[in-house]
């Protein structure tokens, strides 16, 4: 609807959202991979991760995660028809001292799409410290030279206040230390239009 208003180019349709709006944003790079450019993940979890991957959820059993090849089934086994088995590169954000949505769910996005789309395990490494704020942003590809998944992990405040976006403005899940989530998911997606090639096999 809005692209029937407005100038807008439809390869160039991005979806980001933090903690549960990038389980959103996840869920529907997976399911609507045909629809999308690119995503972004702000402190979220994988498709198909269950409640229990995040903190104070399930009891008693605490914490529980899928294992890596269980979410890429899951994955795969969405994206039934050729269309729907277009690479949406993704970029995770995700603080190593997250209390909320703990750090493995940030690696597990990754290492998801690095087995979904068939990507290096090598990286490009560069490092993204900013105000006192350690941060390491990796870049993985596929064997043709294509993003497949950035992650930008950082070591923010301990336990509930690292659940935010950060580097931006304050606010109650918003940390203005470290580099800017924004600025970093804006570059991203600038780099990453839709471009139609071969379906994943």
């Amino acid at each position: 609807e809005v692209e029937g208003e407005f100038p807008i180019d439809p390869d160039r349709r991005y979806v980001v959202g933090l903690s549960s709006g990038a389980a959103m944003a996840v869920i529907m790079a997976a399911a609507y991979s045909e629809d999308f450019a690119a995503a972004g993940s702000v402190a979220g979890l994988p498709y198909d991760e269950s409640e229990c991957a995040v903190s104070g959820v399930c009891f008693p059993g605490g914490l529980q995660f899928k294992p890596v090849s269980q979410l890429v089934a899951a994955m795969t086994a969405e994206q039934t028809r050729p269309d729907e088995q277009h690479l949406v590169p993704m970029m995770v954000v995700h603080s190593s001292n997250d209390g909320t949505v703990p750090f493995e769910n940030g690696q597990n996005i990754r290492d998801v799409w690095i087995a979904r789309y068939n990507a290096s395990t090598d990286a490009e490494e560069r490092d993204c410290t900013h105000e006192g704020v350690a941060c390491q942003h990796s870049v993985y590809r596929d064997g043709a030279g294509q993003t497949v998944v950035e992650t930008v992990f950082y070591d923010g405040p301990p336990f509930i206040k690292s659940h935010a976006w950060i580097g931006d403005n304050a606010g109650l899940f918003a940390d203005p230390n470290g580099p800017s989530a924004t600025d970093l998911l804006w570059a991203f997606f600038e780099a990453n239009p839709r471009s139609v090639g071969p379906a994943v096999q």
